[in-house]
């Protein structure tokens, strides 16, 4: 996986996703939202397919999200990989996480696995 660092953080909003995030590009993505007592809670994704379109999807659901980074990346393979370096990153750290489930293999992948657990 060619290295690449992450835009942001950038405010999580229909504007700045329109104008930052691409359509139809493969990429990674950390969301950031602070509970009532301030304290910082982030979520770790990816879109196989539209990385515009997922960030939307957040900000249309009404997800209390702030702040936002994103990184592009050239297949599947490698946003899933830079998912789950995020993903242990922030987990394996004691990071408060939303989605606390490993990151799911791109669909059709079954002989990729977690670069960092092997699962």
């Amino acid at each position: 996986m060619a290295q690449q660092t992450w835009s942001g953080p950038l405010v999580f909003n229909r504007d700045t996703i329109n104008r930052m995030v691409e359509p139809n590009r493969i990429g990674a993505y950390v969301l950031l939202r602070y509970d009532d007592q301030s304290t910082p809670w982030y979520y770790v994704g990816r879109s196989d397919t539209d990385l515009q379109r997922r960030l939307l999807q957040h900000f249309d659901n009404g997800e209390p999200y702030s702040k936002f980074w994103f990184r592009y990346e050239t297949c599947v393979r490698d946003a899933f990989f830079a998912e789950c370096y995020a993903w242990h990153d922030y987990k394996d750290n004691g990071t408060n996480l939303d989605n606390t489930i490993h990151p799911d293999t791109p669909s059709g992948s079954v002989r990729i696995h977690c670069p960092v657990c092997n699962e």
